[in-house]
């Protein structure tokens, strides 16, 4: 629209976590990760691979922060946010893997399709992508301006996970 010049994307950290995987065979799995909605907090506004660093002062950063919580989130009734598959595939490339699975996001699940890849064998740190949208979980995308200021339905999900092994 007439205000794409000034658009950018959210990145967003998650600082509380935790995760469990087995996989058994190339079919069955049990992955279950649990986040902290509250501990969901927008990190920077960036476009492409770059990082707006005007873009976004800090009482817009917590302003939007306070937004996700309240309205996209609803960390104070839905305190969690969970994923979980019984089943992975292979994906693109060597070391794709796709798990399909449910993702429950204020409080409402929908079905996912998260895109793992893993770049160095050797290594146990994978990539991955989810493209969700926002109404598949009874959020209203975030309009003002009459619409001429607005997020889109689908959003793209990208981060980076560090298997390690569970204590003994």
């Amino acid at each position: 629209g007439v205000l794409s010049p000034v658009g950018h994307d959210l990145f967003l950290d998650v600082r509380r976590f935790e995760g469990r995987v087995q996989v058994e065979d190339a079919a069955r799995a049990d992955v279950e990760v649990t986040m902290d909605a509250a501990a969901v907090t927008v990190r920077c506004a960036r476009r492409g691979e770059e990082e707006l660093r005007d873009a976004l002062s800090a009482s817009d950063l917590a302003d939007i922060g306070r937004r996700l919580q309240a309205e996209v989130l609803r960390a104070a009734r839905h305190p969690r946010i969970v994923f979980r598959a019984e089943r992975v595939s292979s994906g693109a490339g060597p070391r794709g893997l796709l798990l399909p699975g449910t993702l429950t996001l204020a409080g409402r699940p929908a079905a996912v399709l998260v895109e793992l890849e893993q770049p160095e064998a050797a290594e146990p740190r994978f990539l991955l992508r989810c493209r969700m949208r926002q109404t598949a979980f009874g959020i209203e995308p975030y309009r003002a301006l009459l619409g001429a200021l607005r997020v889109r339905d689908e959003v793209l999900l990208r981060g980076a996970l560090v298997l390690e092994p569970a204590p003994s």
